[in-house]
C-alpha cells in the first residue's frame, strides 16, 4: 500500500484535479508537471510533505480518535509520541503532553524533528 502524499495547503505547489478526473497534477515553482494516477495519491491536509509535518499530522489524527476520558481518566495516558522515519536512522517525531482536564486547553505539542545523521 504505496502512496504519494500531496501536501495540498503546500505554498509552492499548485494541486488539480485532471480533466478526465483520474489524475492529480502537481505544478511545481519551476513549471515542471507531474500528473499522478488519483488512486495513488493520498491528499493530506499539510504544506510540505516532510517527515515532520506528517509526524504531527498522524499525532492529531490518533488523538482525535480517543476521547478526553478515554485516554487520560480511563488509560492513564500522560503523554503520546509518533515517530516518522524517512531512511534508517533518519526519524522524525512528534510528541504530546497530556494532563488531567480538559485534553485541548492542557494539551502542549512538540515537535521534535529529531532528524538523526545516518
Amino acid at each position: 500500500n504505496e502512496h504519494v502524499i500531496i501536501p495540498v495547503n503546500s505554498d509552492v505547489l499548485e494541486i488539480s484535479e485532471g480533466e478526465a478526473g483520474d489524475n492529480i497534477i502537481v505544478k511545481c515553482e519551476d513549471n515542471s508537471t507531474f500528473s499522478f494516477p488519483k488512486g495513488d495519491c493520498k491528499l493530506l491536509p499539510l504544506i510540505h510533505s516532510s517527515a515532520e509535518e506528517l509526524a504531527e499530522y498522524i499525532l492529531k489524527k490518533t488523538i482525535d480518535q480517543f476521547s478526553e476520558e478515554y485516554l487520560v481518566k480511563e488509560r492513564g495516558v500522560t503523554a503520546m509520541e509518533i515517530a516518522v522515519a524517512e531512511a534508517p536512522k533518519q526519524l522524525a517525531t512528534c510528541r504530546i503532553e497530556l494532563a488531567s482536564g480538559n485534553l485541548n486547553k492542557s494539551a502542549e505539542l512538540i515537535l521534535s524533528g529529531n532528524k538523526r545523521p545516518k
